[in-house]
């Protein structure tokens, strides 16, 4: 028997243990680490390969590597319209409140120019800019939402659906054509 730190066991530390092990051919084994037997990784890949990614959970780093590649697989179009983390579809738009009628009046690399037929003051040309966009994209105005720039001329508006950034550019292409 060997005495450890106060409590006495047959073979010692896990430590000694290892280190009295007959060396092999292994280089962990003679490193002193010990492996975990073939018959165990066997038993969880095969729980692995029956439950899937519920059997045992990923580490977070190998997690959000997926989440990024699965958005990054979204193609989006360079320009103002983008996804965030959530998936959500963000519009960068530059607004011109007090015009005759809500208009979009360009698609640039950066903001889509919108055209608001109200007054910017009392939060008017927001509401006008939701209810147009909206319209304009055939949503419900609860699925648009002024994201930032409530008291600025540059906004950012989020898209709260399914639709895919590549049909809210083609809706907002064919709209600054079409005025």
């Amino acid at each position: 028997m060997l005495e450890t730190g106060g409590r006495q066991t047959l073979l010692g530390t896990a430590h000694a243990r290892a280190r009295a092990r007959p060396a092999t051919g292994n280089v962990h084994a003679q490193a002193g680490v010990w492996l975990m037997p073939w018959w165990w990784r066997l038993a969880v890949r095969g729980l692995r390969a029956e439950l899937g990614d519920r059997a045992m959970p990923r580490s977070r780093q190998r997690r959000m590597n997926k989440e990024k590649a699965e958005v990054s697989r979204i193609s989006v179009p360079h320009g103002p319209v983008k996804v965030d983390k959530s998936r959500s579809v963000l519009v960068a738009i530059h607004a011109k409140p007090g015009a005759k009628k809500s208009a979009i009046t360009d698609v640039s690399e950066e903001t889509v120019g919108v055209a608001i037929a109200a007054p910017a003051s009392d939060g008017e040309a927001n509401a006008e800019l939701i209810s147009y966009l909206a319209k304009l994209l055939q949503l419900r105005k609860s699925e648009v939402v002024l994201y930032k720039g409530s008291t600025s001329r540059k906004k950012m508006v989020k898209i709260l659906t399914l639709l895919s950034p590549e049909e809210v550019y083609k809706r907002l292409r064919n709209a600054a054509a079409s005025s």
